[in-house]
């Protein structure tokens, strides 16, 4: 496993001045159909839905971004590719479904709020939709904050003051952000 801390910080927006800054459903839309898992999982898109009006459902945004930091013993370059990989979707799988605990304990404590994770579903091995089948989770589904339509760089630059950091396959950033939240009526959790 790679070597890392984690560390969440969080900052709330009016639903309507999030939409202004942060959401652009085409531009994102289009993201999403380059996307491997684009239309695999009832998280992506296509929707039968106006992503808009899941963001126009909800007074607040409660961003969460929960940071993934290398510590300094972690080597961050020169690294093998075909193990890099696997250890990266490893951390990620495991501090998503952390994160999605988190905010399924926030839904629960916040009546009609609608939580959003980061990156697709990954509830079941295979999704139904694939086989033209309706979800077995559906209230379990939880979109993430890009499939419908929010710029994740931009709100985690702007309300965070973080840069995001990629791979190039073969070195690490000095962190990765997963960002998720919660659509609620109420301005403090």
């Amino acid at each position: 496993m790679l070597a890392h801390t984690v560390r969440d910080a969080r900052r709330t927006i009016g639903t309507p001045e999030f939409v202004e800054r942060f959401v652009d459903v085409p531009r994102f839309l289009e993201c999403c159909r380059e996307c491997p898992a684009h239309g695999r999982t009832w998280a992506c898109p296509e929707f039968d839905f106006d992503p808009m009006d899941v963001w126009r459902s909800r007074r607040w945004f409660h961003v969460i971004v929960r940071t993934l930091a290398f510590t300094a013993d972690q080597p961050r370059s020169g690294l093998d590719p075909d193990e890099l990989r696997p250890q990266v979707m490893e951390l990620f799988t495991a501090e998503k479904r952390r994160l999605r605990h988190r905010v399924v304990v926030l839904r629960a404590r916040h009546e009609g709020s609608v939580p959003l994770l980061a990156g697709s579903c990954e509830l079941c091995a295979r999704c139904t939709r694939l086989d033209g089948r309706p979800c077995l989770h559906p209230g379990q589904l939880i979109h993430s904050v890009e499939s419908i339509g929010g710029d994740v760089v931009g709100l985690v630059r702007e309300l965070f003051g973080i840069e995001m950091g990629w791979s190039d396959g073969t070195s690490l950033p000095e962190a990765y952000h997963l960002v998720a939240g919660l659509l609620s009526d109420e301005p403090v959790l």
